[in-house]
């Protein structure tokens, strides 16, 4: 093994130590499954469905539908798509959001088998209700990651992905209780013949509801890319 990618790992731990702390926050459940399509020359297309559960007696739980586009140009890929999540919060309000929303991304490659990648996103939330004023507003979203593939450990078809996701809003909608500030994520890759496992940890951290602090979330995070 190359002594100089070692450092890669070791960074990607202390980010994790530097974010899980000994308060008591919540857990949350996250699966999702997706697939891929490559279109004509530059285009490709990609849709998924998630599913995200809090673990504990808060009746909360969250299912998506994600549609987007990419196209490629050399190290940039020019991005849209639509969102479609349906909330169940027993304690306030069942919401059906909207999202449109369009972005850019920007990948370099640093040093053998270690990338960087860069994605800003502008996104229209439209929020409806049954018995309660609709609401929409836009938001911006920054986040950086770096991708290791773990060839100097010869393990051909393992990766490691950690990156931080930055939310730009003022103030949650009604019924948007665990609205995110921003987000750490520690995530292995297993490359299959035809699929990709993505399995790991999230960090979120909550903005205020409500004149209520919901502090952040310890989530688990399993997909299965096609």
């Amino acid at each position: 093994m190359k002594f100089k990618h070692l450092y890669v790992v070791v960074i990607c731990l202390l980010l994790v130590t530097s974010v899980t702390n000994a308060q008591e926050d919540e857990l949350f459940g996250n699966l999702s499954v997706g697939k891929s399509f490559a279109g004509s020359g530059n285009w490709g297309y990609s849709s998924a469905l998630t599913y995200k559960h809090i673990f504990d007696e808060i009746g909360w739980r969250r299912l998506s539908g994600d549609f987007g586009t990419n196209y490629k140009y050399g190290v940039w890929g020019f991005k849209g798509g639509l969102s479609l999540q349906y909330t169940f919060d027993d304690e306030i309000v069942n919401s059906l959001e909207v999202r449109p929303w369009v972005g850019a991304s920007l990948r370099n490659e640093l040093i053998n088998h270690l990338a960087m990648i860069q994605v800003g996103r502008l996104e229209w939330r439209n929020f409806f209700y049954d018995g309660v004023d609709n609401e929409a507003y836009i938001r911006t979203t920054f986040d950086v990651g770096f991708e290791y593939e773990l060839h100097d450990l010869n393990l051909e078809t393992w990766a490691v992905e950690t990156g931080y996701t930055w939310y730009f809003l003022k103030d949650p909608a009604i019924g948007e209780r665990y609205a995110n500030s921003r987000e750490f994520r520690f995530l292995f890759i297993k490359k299959l013949p035809k699929a990709k496992l993505i399995f790991g940890y999230k960090a979120e951290k909550f903005r205020e509801f409500d004149g209520e602090d919901h502090g952040a979330a310890h989530t688990i995070h399993l997909a299965v890319a096609l």
